[in-house]
């Protein structure tokens, strides 16, 4: 199973770059990135996303 996982707003752009050099296969998006829930989602939504998009 691929790992996949939803970064929050918060956290530094910087940390999926270094996710992505530590492990190409790791499917990670951001907050706010085109194919992600838009900047300012709400907690309740993102964890809907994340259960729709399997995602963790």
């Amino acid at each position: 199973m691929k790992v996949r996982f939803l970064l929050d707003e918060n956290l530094p752009p910087k940390l999926k770059l270094a996710v992505q050099r530590f492990n190409p296969d790791i499917d990670i998006i951001r907050v706010g990135e085109p194919e992600a829930p838009p900047l300012g989602t709400l907690d309740p939504e993102l964890l809907n996303y994340l259960e729709v998009s399997q995602r963790s």
